[in-house]
């Protein structure tokens, strides 16, 4: 059979994106063709991006509407936002209003960016996975949680461009062993690991990871990696100083830990002269020898870390050094933070819907590092290296296991090939029966099953805005601008602020962000007394409150929820919406 050509393939797995993605949406994952977003985040994103369209302030960091009345600079940059804008204005000028538009881009973005991930990762693994065996891979990413739960329909959310941008390097790395990619694709590179940067802080470990491998590739196998992977850092050094230029210099000389600024320019820059120096002494034939070529690595690596250690020691505390203890007790009700090696039986089937995959492919990666061929190596030593950075960061906060899975996915892949391909088989008198099937299916099912498992335990009502949730609290603030004056402030639970945002013209309070005025105000209103809430109200001139009558809070906000409301509240009604809300007005 004729070998596929790039282009068919590529262009076959974005066909088999979209049927999964159709199919999703016909067997029930469908609360996008009813107007409900999937998390909080995704009407955040949607709403700044509206913010841009209409009212412009590109270079402007401040999001006025939320923290009200102060604004505030959330971590994320408008990296995202952007692809959104660039998306909608097509559809805009075909007739659909900003609104909308933004909406019908926002609910595909993520599917697409996974059709254009998996377009260059099909560069990347050609020599290893091709034609067919490139659909069978593009299949077995909807077999991973966390990964394609990226990338599904109605979730316009940066980490659809995070993990896009992960696969992509991924995708270079090996072609780079491979000696396919010359000096340009390592700019390119660089350029999109300053984009997953200046999108989230986080991208730093992506970094990471592909300058180890590349670094190992030339320690120990010969590969010429030393100076695409200077060049990989200079593309990411000039991207984020373009972009941090772009917004208008403010995070240029000030450093912040959650959204990229100085901090990670100058760990970027100390990484590229600590690797211009070992490329300078390797040029000049002074590093002959395993020992001298690791301990010029060693001292790059001494180098970056001591300016950072000297210039902003709490760099290497995360992007949250020094968090209040609101912060914290919030943080402990986020799932996606939580370890994911939690005790009982939920924990248990959490673990394996997430960490099968990578689990069973671990020992394909060990062996090809002990008897595989020499080629393969380098890029067996990137999923090793990945698997325990992202593995174990997964068993503290569970969010990590989509990257896990996508470091994994090549050598997963390859694992179930082997399986498919294996004649190992059972002899029952003169019968023979392969095991192949049992074993890919046994495979199959420890991921799927537990997966299935775990989502039927959360059920739709976990998320707090899908209409199937107790309190509909998307069906009410869809109509609830018609209850309230323009420019109003809205006090509502962290988790819907965004949605408000989205659907009104108020402003509120906070939203599920590390915002911690914002959330202190917010406790102290919803668990604290009345005198607290008193407080809050008059410091930030709240006009108004939405609850759910079953919000079983522990202070003033349960108090209101049932009814029990002072004279400096009076119920308004909530025009249209659902019966078990409650919407109060401030009465000065």
């Amino acid at each position: 059979m004729k070998e596929w050509s790039l282009s068919r393939t590529a262009l076959l797995a974005g066909i088999l994106v979209i049927a999964v993605e159709a199919i999703l949406l016909a067997g029930g994952n469908n609360a996008v063709l009813h107007g409900v977003l999937l998390d909080p985040d995704c009407y955040m994103h949607l709403q700044r991006a509206l913010r841009l369209m209409t009212e412009g302030g590109w270079h402007d960091t401040v999001d006025p509407r939320i923290n009200a009345p102060f604004g505030f600079t959330i971590h994320w940059t408008a990296v995202f936002d952007t692809l959104l804008v660039a998306g909608a204005a097509p559809l805009k000028a075909l007739g659909l209003d900003p609104h909308s538009a933004l909406y019908v881009w926002g609910s595909a973005i993520s599917p697409l960016l996974l059709v254009a991930a998996l377009a260059v990762f099909a560069w990347g693994v050609k020599p290893r996975i091709a034609g067919p065996a490139f659909l069978w891979l593009t299949i077995l990413i909807f077999t991973q949680p966390q990964l394609a739960g990226s990338f599904i329909a109605g979730r316009p959310d940066h980490q659809s461009l995070v993990l896009g941008l992960l696969l992509a390097q991924l995708a270079w790395a090996y072609a780079l062993f491979d000696g396919r990619a010359g000096s340009r694709w390592a700019l390119a590179a660089g350029v999109m690991a300053g984009l997953q940067l200046a999108t989230s802080v986080e991208a730093l470990l992506t970094i990471f990871l592909v300058s180890a491998a590349l670094a190992l590739a030339w320690l120990f196998y010969g590969r010429k990696t030393l100076r695409p992977l200077l060049l990989y850092f200079a593309g990411a050094v000039f991207t984020v100083v373009a972009w941090l230029t772009w917004e208008g210099g403010h995070f240029l000389v000030i450093a912040a830990y959650d959204r990229v600024s100085i901090a990670h320019v100058l760990a970027l820059a100390s990484g590229t002269f600590g690797m211009a120096a070992v490329v300078f002494t390797d040029a000049r034939g002074l590093l002959a020898g395993t020992g001298r070529k690791l301990a010029a690595l060693g001292l790059a690596l001494v180098f970056a870390a001591g300016v950072m250690a000297a210039a902003y020691p709490d760099f290497f505390l995360g992007p949250w050094p020094h968090l209040d203890p609101v912060i914290v007790a919030w943080h402990a009700q986020i799932g996606e933070l939580q370890p994911l090696a939690k005790g009982g039986w939920f924990g248990l089937a959490a673990f394996f819907a997430q960490m099968t995959a990578p689990l069973l492919a671990l020992p394909l990666v060990i062996w090809r590092l002990v008897r595989g061929p020499t080629a393969d190596k380098p890029a067996m030593v990137l999923s090793l290296i990945g698997f325990v950075l992202f593995g174990g960061l997964a068993l503290v906060q569970m969010r990590w296991s989509g990257e896990t899975q996508a470091v994994m996915l090549l050598p997963w892949t390859l694992t179930t090939i082997a399986i498919m391909q294996s004649e190992v088989a059972l002899r029952i008198g003169r019968s023979r029966i392969p095991l192949r099937t049992f074993a890919l299916g046994g495979a199959l099912l420890l991921q799927v099953l537990p997966t299935i498992a775990t989502q039927t335990a959360k059920g739709l009502d976990q998320f707090d805005t899908h209409p199937h949730a107790a309190c509909n609290w998307s069906g009410a603030i869809r109509v609830l601008q018609q209850s309230l004056p323009d420019n109003a402030i809205v006090m509502a639970p962290l988790d819907h602020g965004p949605e408000i945002l989205w659907r009104t013209k108020a402003r509120v309070i906070a939203g599920p962000y590390e915002i911690l005025p914002a959330v202190k105000d917010t406790a102290a209103f919803l668990h604290g007394g009345k005198a607290a809430a008193r407080d809050v109200v008059q410091r930030r001139g709240i006009s108004h409150a939405l609850v759910c009558r079953h919000d079983n809070w522990p202070g003033f906000g349960g108090e209101i929820a049932v009814g029990r409301y002072p004279a400096w509240l009076k119920p308004v009604p909530l025009k249209n919406g659902p019966k078990e809300f409650r919407l109060y007005r401030v009465s000065r």
